[in-house]
Parts: structure tokens; sequence; C-alpha cells
């Protein structure tokens, strides 16, 4: 009995993991890695797959050959014999329907654990009797390389071992390493340069909740690496997998238990060139918890205003002078009281402050092993780790660039009505005032802390059953503080200054359930997910002034405008997921020996999300004036300002006049409650036609049934409630040709989906406290249907060395776009449907070591590694929309890139490795061309982000007593993040900052 997905937790033995290392290849060679032990006697142990597909074979009688002393296969394929004396020993291995396996000169010592992992051939290949001598295993990425080999979609991999040595902090780092992927914003990875609503993310293989509130790709950078196995990327579908992606499915697999004890622990800091030791760091006083990523109450809602129905008034400067028939001098005096205690519940910090930044730095911790619970095996594997880091950049530049005044023939440049950043040139910001532009500034100060735990329990009841339990808990706590200066929407002698100051929490919990039991021939497998994720976003800080330059006198006054006054926001997303999937697989003689596999199975996917936000605004009484205060903000925002100041007596009527006082606009409209339930069925079957050709054909029934309701009863149902229920048929045809020995031609035909997210069905409008744009949802969203081609040609030359070429074609149907609309004096973010999208590549890959091109012992022990992404779309621009763009553009093309699509992606590597001294360099680069952030409206240019190198250098060595020193330098280019648009040659600076570089140095302390 065989299964493919237990092979896919298999294959790694790095950081301390146990999992099974490289099956061995298909002439059935042997592979042996030794691990230390505390025993007194020795043991063998390892792992038996089918060296056709390389599923695990279970049953496999293994014992010393001349001797009845042995073992048998479980459920993984694993055996162990243990007791041996040391020596050297020759091992048989016998499988019904198998040719016999003779493995000569396994060595065992004392003490230690000897690793044996072995393939066999069905007895229809006619090899006879397989003699097989045993090697040391050295390059644990072979091990994935195999997995790819004998998998039955295109995909791609990377190992802990190899995400360890680029020395990267989390998924969302490492993922950059993989073929064909980016990832924007350190959290949301684009595979194919598609953007993240075309990829989905599972844990373990069960779906993740979503706690972004604007995005459907889970935020991957909430897994430090330190809990990861490997992260798989599937860029096929298969009817097994869930439907909903295009470029493709990233599944991250947590630690499973390893063979033998293990436990590392690991800490290192990191030097930021731009935030690190400076005394300018933009910060805010926080709450004492905030360096375990939790805020301890002092952001939290006052009691005062948290038992208070949003929709309640509060009173205002009005009711403390309502003099009207009926109201008394005792109703005043208790709307006095009442202004007082709300005005005053906050506390008074509304601008950032300077400080000094510290260093970063990283503690994490592992353990892993097994023991025996009521004489069965049971594994466990547990993991820890923190982080604290500091971003810091004082050269922002955030603008809004339009075309104005005619056509494109007719004007020679764009204008902006908005513009933040220091230095501006004023040969293109003409509205800036020179008086003015020396003050302004884009800074931006920010402290993120991250800790994560998880935990896998194991137990294997019986032979061929196997049960799991993996709980997983992360946490994340991110302060950011921002200063900006500049104009918006202003005349030339006003500058525009806001102050925003934000704390954003993060968490996810999971649990998940396991279970795999072999019923000759029936291999179920099953899951059970809960999960839970949330972000929470306490007292948001947002306050805006201006500064008027009139005659060489200055004045200030608060926004104005269509600026908001001082506020206060409180937001908080909650999403609760349930998942389920029952795979049953049963294999099948056809012909000539040869076996197929099908596969039948359903899966339930639940999401229920609630988000709420409450706003409250600070309001200006008759008794203070933003003006008197000659911009100090401090001043104006301190103690004495807050609630009633002045007493007034008329004969016999009391009044108050009120400083600076607190009323909450909370509409129903800016929260919502959602749904997702998505059920599935499917059947697929794995055929072998010959036995160098397979086809994976098989179709998937998925069931969507999306809601996104506002809270708010007024509106209209087709504006209230955005809903997308389909029933959808996701047909999947996979060919995998073996051309020779360890060398494939893949083809495939699927079709997948992409949905909306409950934000975009939203109706309620957000504010962005940087740009100053309004962001709205729209219920009349669709699905995306998609159609793809892919086709790849692969050669596994070596273990640990591939060179692969493929190319996709994909059909999209109703993309999503998002696009930038402007009315009166705001601007909008929104989003629409599209007719239809086309796109299209090659993608390059290619791992060599140098060793089998020179004999020379230094130059082999060098590695080289690179993959290319060439991406082209095109998107039909809707009818209504070309003819506005038209009007302005009579030349504008039909079609334009899609949004995200990134046209071209480069990864390359070069590594360097002595497993004598235990040292490992490796040089690590990666581009990716200009991609298409935003859509804009008219003719005016879109919004790309422009391309960005980075360049990276990690250097690890073995020390004494089990230590492990690792030094990393990261982006040393130093590339910058630029968003641009495009205007008869000039690039025009839409948001901007530099990216700092970094130094690290970490010390690891291991004993496996």
């Amino acid at each position: 009995m065989k299964k493919l997905i237990a092979l896919a937790g298999l294959v790694l033995t790095s950081l301390g993991a146990g999992a099974p290392a490289l099956m061995a290849q298909a002439n059935g060679e042997a592979v042996a890695a030794i691990a230390a032990e505390p025993r007194e006697l020795g043991s063998v142990f390892g792992y038996i797959v089918d060296s056709e597909d390389g599923w695990p074979l279970i049953g496999v009688n293994v014992v010393i050959r001349g001797t009845t002393i042995g073992s048998s296969t479980d459920i993984d394929g694993r055996f162990e014999i243990e007791g041996l004396q040391q020596g050297d020993y020759d091992l048989e291995a016998t499988y019904i329907g198998y040719n016999p396996l003779f493995v000569e000169g396994v060595e065992v010592e004392d003490g230690i654990a000897t690793r044996l992992d072995l393939t066999m051939s069905a007895e229809a290949l006619d090899l006879g009797e397989v003699v097989v001598e045993a090697r040391a295993i050295q390059n644990n990425e072979a091990n994935l390389l195999r997995v790819r080999a004998k998998a039955v979609q295109v995909s791609d991999a990377i190992s802990a071992e190899a995400i360890s040595r680029s020395g990267s902090g989390d998924a969302a780092a490492a993922m950059t390493k993989v073929t064909g992927a980016s990832v924007v914003g350190g959290k949301y990875v684009y595979i194919r340069g598609l953007g993240d609503r075309y990829t989905n993310t599972t844990l373990n293989g069960s779906s993740l909740p979503s706690a972004d509130p604007d995005r459907k790709a889970f935020q991957l950078d909430l897994f430090p690496s330190s809990l990861l196995e490997k992260i798989v990327t599937l860029k096929t579908f298969t009817p097994d997998k869930p439907g909903d992606f295009s470029g493709g499915l990233v599944d991250v697999a947590t630690k499973t238990f390893p063979d033998a004890f293990t436990f590392s622990f690991s800490a290192s800091s990191t030097y930021d060139s731009q935030a690190s030791l400076v005394d300018n760091f933009l910060t805010y006083e926080g709450g004492a918890s905030d360096w375990i990523g939790w805020d301890d109450g002092t952001r939290g809602l006052p009691e005062t205003l948290e038992g208070k129905e949003p929709s309640a008034q509060l009173p205002s400067q009005q009711d403390l002078r309502d003099i009207r028939r009926g109201v008394t001098n005792e109703i005043r005096a208790a709307r006095a009281d009442s202004l007082n205690a709300f005005a005053q519940a906050f506390n008074t910090t509304m601008s950032p402050s300077t400080a000094s930044a510290p260093l970063n730095t990283s503690l994490s911790t592992a353990v892993g092993g097994q023991a025996t619970l009521f004489g069965r095996p049971l594994g466990y594997t547990g993991s820890l780790t923190y982080g604290r880091k500091y971003s810091y950049y004082n050269d922002g530049v955030f603008s809004r660039w339009q075309l104005a005044g005619g056509t494109v023939d007719q004007v020679d440049r764009l204008t902006s009505d908005t513009y933040f950043g220091a230095n501006p040139d004023l040969d293109i910001i003409d509205r800036a005032d020179p008086r003015d532009a020396a003050n302004f500034a884009n800074v931006q100060g920010s402290e993120e802390t991250d800790w994560g735990g998880s935990g896998t329990l194991a137990f294997k009841p019986w032979l061929n059953s196997e049960v799991s339990l993996t709980a997983l808990r992360t946490q994340s706590g991110h302060s950011q503080a921002s200063l900006l200066s500049g104009f918006r929407d202003q005349n030339s002698t006003a500058r525009f200054i806001t102050r925003t100051l934000a704390f954003q929490e993060r968490s996810l919990s999971t649990y998940q359930l396991r279970g795999e039991h072999a019923f000759a021939p029936l291999l179920v497998e099953w899951k059970a997910s809960i999960g839970t994720n949330t972000q929470d976003e306490p007292d948001l800080r947002f306050f805006s002034s201006v500064e008027n330059i009139q005659d060489n006198r200055t004045t200030f006054s608060l926004g104005g405008g269509n600026a908001p006054p001082p506020q206060r926001y409180f937001r908080n997303l909650r999403e609760e997921s349930q998942a389920a999937k029952l795979d049953l697989t049963a294999p099948v003689s056809v012909w000539s020996g040869l076996r197929a596999k099908v596969k039948v199975g359903g899966a339930y996917d639940n999401a229920d999300r609630t988000f709420r936000q409450r706003r409250f605004e600070y309001m200006e009484g008759r008794a203070i004036d933003f003006s008197d205060f000659d911009g100090d903000e401090t001043a104006y925002f301190s103690e004495g300002n807050f609630g009633v100041l002045d007493t007034l007596q008329v004969g016999g009527i009391v009044a108050y006049d009120a400083g600076l006082y607190l009323l909450e606009n909370s509409p129903d409209i800016a929260n919502y409650d959602a749904n997702r339930a998505v059920t599935a069925g499917y059947a697929m079957v794995e055929l072998p036609v010959t036995r160098k050709l397979r086809m994976i054909a098989g179709a998937r029934l998925e069931r969507t049934d999306v809601t996104s309701t506002s809270l708010d009863e007024t509106l209209p149902d087709e504006i209230r409630v955005g809903r997308v229920a389909e029933t959808d048929v996701l047909p999947s045809l996979n060919v995998v040709y073996e051309m020779m020995d360890g060398m494939n031609l893949r083809a495939a035909a699927t079709r997948t989906l992409a949905r909306p997210t409950f934000r975009e069905l939203a109706p309620f409008q957000s504010f962005n406290f940087v740009g100053g744009d309004v962001q709205e949802g729209n219920p009349q969203l669709e699905r995306t249907l998609i159609t793809n081609y892919d086709l790849r040609w692969e050669w596994f030359m070596r273990p640990g060395e591939l060179l692969a070429i493929s190319g996709f074609y994909k059909e999209f149907t109703n993309p999503i776009e998002t696009v930038l609309r402007t009315v009166g004096e705001g601007r909008f973010v929104s989003f629409q449907n599209v007719p239809e999208a086309r796109v299209y590549g090659l993608e390059f890959e290619a791992r060599r070591q140098l060793d089998a091109w020179t004999s020379n012992e230094f130059l082999g022990r060098f590695s080289l590694g690179g993959n290319v992404s060439l991406v082209n779309s095109h998107v039909d621009i809707p009818e209504e929309e070309l003819v506005i763009i038209r009007a302005s553009d009579a030349s504008a093309e039909e079609t334009r890139q899609l949004e995200g699509q990134s046209p071209v992606l480069a990864n390359l590597s070069l590594n360097y490795e002595n497993y004598e001294t235990g040292t490992v360099v490796g040089l690590y680069y990666n581009v990716f061309g200009d991609r298409l952030a935003t859509v804009t409206e008219g003719a005016t240019p879109d919004v790309y982000e422009k391309s960005r190198a980075d360049l990276d250098l990690t250097f690890s060595k073995n020390l004494p007593r089990n230590l492990r020193l690792k030094l990393g330098a990261k982006n040393l280019l130093g590339a910058d993040h630029r968003r641009i648009q495009t205007f008869k040659d000039v690039e025009y600076d839409y948001m901007s900052y530099s990216r700092s570089r970094t130094l690290s140095l970490g010390l690891t302390y291991q004993i496996d």
C-alpha cells in the first residue's frame, strides 16, 4: 500500500527535523545518514518506498541476512531494528510483488542509530535481486527534488535546510527564493507575477483564514522560519486540492517529529542601517507589554465609552449653551459633566516623539523526539520563536499625480494636488512655496514584535495507522508613528502637516487533527482543523493641521477642507474557520503489471468574519482655537484643554464653554459581517498508460456561497449585501512522461477560480491615513474563472541538481482590479470586474554542483542555482472606461497589464558548502520587473511598483560544543521601494522610501 501525501512529510532531516531523508534512486540505491542517539547498543532504521512513484511501502519485511532478527515497515514505510552490537551487517528486504533488495555493508556503532532509506521495484520489471551499498547523505535539498520528480503536479519547493541557509527569518522571506515567486509588502506572495488573490495558502494541507481586512492572501510573515519543515508551491491544479488558485497553492508544513532526540536554541542580533541606534527614531509611548506583541490596555477603549451605544450622541458645545425652554441649569450641568467624562477619557498623546532605537533581536528554540505510549511510538516536537525589529525612513515621498489641463498631446507634464516628502523638485512640484518646501517631510518609524509557538504529537496505535495533533499560535504587534508635511488640496501658501499613531495586533491560533489508516487495499486520510485569526487596531490616532504663510506672516489652523478633524479609531477583525477533508485512495491493477490509483474525497471549508469600527473625533469648543497655539500641538493637546473650560452665568442662567471635546462618528455602514462556505467533492485517477507515461485526470465540484453584509439597514439589499453564490465544475488533466531516468515532460490543462474578498464585497468606506484616499467595496463583484495550460520539461541530473523549462498560458473571465476614482476633492479606491485577461510566460530553473565541471576540490564545493520567469499579460479595458481614456489620449491601447503581475522575476544563488568543517556561504540575488500596482482614472498614467533588486549574503560555520555561528547581510545594493507614474519618459514618485541594509550575527546550540 502506498500514499503520496505521506511522502511529502518524509523528506527533511535538517534543523533537527526528523522526517525521512531523500528516497534513494529508482535503481534501488540506498542512502544512510548517521545521527547520535543515547543508546548502549546500535540500531538501524529507515524508510522504504516504491521506486516508480515514491509512495511508502507498508509491511515490508526487513531482516539481517542469515538471521530472524528484523522488523516490518509501518504506514510511513518506516522500519527499525534495535539492539545491534557494533559491526557491519547485510540486510534483506522482501515484499510481495516486489524484487528482493539486498543491502551490503551497513555499519553499526554502539549508541548510534544508523539511517538507511531504500527503494524497491515491482517484480514486473524483472530485475531479480537488487544489491546496493549504503552511502552517507549530504544534501537535504535533494530530497525535495526527488519528490518533485515523482509528483503529479508541476511544483516547486524549499526545504528547512535551504530556508536556514538563505537567512530567511519567516515564510514570506523564504518564498522570495522560489521559482516564479515574489513577495509584496513583506507579507503577500505573488506566484508567476499574479496578484495575491490568485494564490492560496494552506497549513499542512488545511486552509488558513486571513486577518487582513483588505486582502484574500494569508500574511506569510506570521510563520517564523524556525517552525517550518518545508514550503511546497503547487503550480497546477489537481482535483484533491482547493480550486481557488491560479498562480500557485503554497502549502506551509510545520516540523514533524524526529527519529531521535533533538534540541536547539538560537539567538541573533541585527543592525539596521537606518533604524538601529539612531536618536531621532520616530515613535510614541505605548504600553508595557508591547514587547510581546500585545497592548496592555493603554490603547484600549475607555470604560466610559465601551458601554456606550455607537449611535448614541455625545454632548456638544451647543448642548452646554442650550437655553431653550425646558432646559434647566441642572440639565446643562449634567451635560457638562458628561462632556468632561468623555473628553478626558483618553490619554492626550496625538503626535509622535523621538527616541533611540536598539538593535533587532531574535530568539528561537525547538525540541523533539520519540517516546512510547502503551508500547507504541509517540512522537513529539515543540518550537518557540521570538523577534523584535525596528525600521525607519526619513526620505519618503507620497503624491497624487494627474493629467490635467488638456489631452496627452497638449500637456507636457503631470500635476499633483498632494505631495508629502523632503526636498521636492520645484521644477515638477510647481504648487510648492519654496519657503514651505524646506520643511516638507515624510518620516516613519516602526516597531514590530513577532512570536510563535507550535507543537505536534503523533501516535501510531498500530502498524498501519497514524494520528497526529498540531497546535500553532502566532502573535504580532506592530507600532507605527508617521509624520508627513507637504501640501494637500491647499493653495500654494499652505503647508499641510499630518501625524498618525497606529498599533496593530495580529494573531493566529489553529489546531489540526490528522489521521492516516491503511485498510488493505484502501488508504484513508482525513484532516479536521479549526482556526481563529484576528487583527485589532486599538486607538489609531490621526491629526492634521495647516501652516499658512501670507505676507511673511505665519498662521496655523486645523486641517480644514476635506481633511477630517483630530480623531481616534478602534478597529477589530475576527475570523473563525472550520475545515474538514476526507480522502480515499485505492490501487487498481490495470495492464502489464501496472497499478493505477483511484482517489475520491470531499472537503468542507467555512469562515465567519466580524469587522467592527468605532471612530471618535475631537471638536473645538468656544474656549479653544488651534490658531492660538502657534502650531504647538503638544500644548494644544495638554490635559488642561479638554472638557469644560469656562462657566458662564447671566442672571439665573448657568452655561458652559468647552475646550476640546469628543463626538462619536461610527456609522453602521463601517461595520460588516461575512461568511464563506465552500463545499467540494472530487474524483481523480492516476493512470499509468505505460511504464513511462502517467495520466492524472479528474474533476472537482465546488459550491461557493460568500456573503458580506453591511450593518447599515437603511441601504437597499442590492448594496447592503454582497454575495457570490456559484456551483463550479473544475476539471483537471495532468500528463507526465518519463523520457529517461530523472527526466520528465509534463503537460496540464485545468480550470480554477478566484473569489472576491469579504472587504471587496462590503460597501463601507474606510480612510487611508497616509495617502488620504477612501476605500470602498463593490457588492456587485463576481468571481473569476481561469483556464490554465502548463507545459514543463525537467531533468533531475543528480541528487540536488535540476534543469527545467516551463511554459504556461492562462485565460481569465471577469478578473478583479483595483481602480482609483476622483469625486470632487476626494479620491476613492474601489474594485471592478473587467471582461477578460490573458497571462502567458516562460520559466527557467537550474541547480548545478560545480564538481560536475571541475576536479578541483575547492571549486567542487560550490553550487549554482537560478530561476527566471518571463511573463506577459493583457487585460481588456472595459468599453466605458476606454471611451473616457481616449477622450484625453486618442492612441491609448485597448489592453493593459494585469494588476500585480511582474513581467520579469529572477532568483540567482551561489553557494559554498564544506561538510567536513561545517562551513556554508551563500550569495543570493533577487529581482522583479515593474508591476502594475493601481489602475488610475482616465488617461492619468497607472501606478507601477518600480523594479527592485536585492542582494543578500549569508555565512555559517560549525563551532565546538555543538555551536554554530551565522552571519548575514541583506539588501547590499540598497534598493529603495518606489511606486511611480510615468508620463512622456518622466518618472513621478507616487510613493517611495528608502530600504535599509542589515547586518546580523547569530549563534545556535544544537543537539541531534
